[in-house]
């Protein structure tokens, strides 16, 4: 065979992939009509259960497929959102909590910066650093995005700046970033 069994959920008539989302997508793309599946019945209904299901497809999908880091940051964002903590999230993927923490601070770097840092990936430790200051100091997305662009803009045609000198000037930059915006100034 392929392809190792994908697994779903049945509940009623409705069949639910919760791990082997690549494979699928992989037998779609080759045109073939099947692919071996483990059935599980179960019960999705109560979002309790979805929750259960989201996060055992996110850990699944990380430990069996090769991930970018948008993909890491996707499994990430889901299993936070559904209440895990990066250490929790680090001992389910087998990575340190601060890794797991620098994938979601990139996330966090605004619009567009993560497909940026999957083409670019010398970015990501800038984009990390600006990740942690939206996460720290409450910086929106799109100011994150910005503040992104400006360190990748000063590092052109020479080396970027490196992580530690990048927070170092965003720590510096706090008190200014963490300030409403002045009427008239939006």
């Amino acid at each position: 065979e392929r392809f190792e069994p994908i697994t779903v959920v049945r509940s009623g008539n409705e069949y639910v992939v919760i791990s082997g989302h690549h494979r699928l997508e992989a037998a779609r793309s080759l045109g073939l009509p099947e692919i071996p599946a483990r059935v599980v019945e179960g019960d999705i209904s109560p979002p309790a259960a979805r929750v259960r299901l989201q996060n055992e497809s996110a850990i699944g999908n990380f430990l069996t497929a090769p991930q970018n880091v948008r993909e890491q940051y996707r499994a990430f964002r889901t299993l936070e959102q559904n209440g895990m903590n990066a250490d929790e999230i680090g001992a389910q993927v087998r990575m340190s909590a601060n890794a797991v923490e620098r994938v979601l601070d990139i996330g966090r770097a605004g619009p567009g910066v993560i497909e940026r840092v999957v083409s670019v990936p010398q970015t990501a430790d800038v984009a990390a650093e600006v990740g942690r200051a939206a996460r720290l100091y409450g910086i929106s997305a799109e100011d994150a995005g910005g503040l992104f662009d400006a360190f990748v803009r000063r590092g052109r045609g020479e080396s970027l700046p490196s992580a530690t000198a990048v927070r170092t000037q965003i720590d510096r930059l706090a008190p200014v970033l963490q300030q409403p915006s002045l009427p008239g100034m939006e």
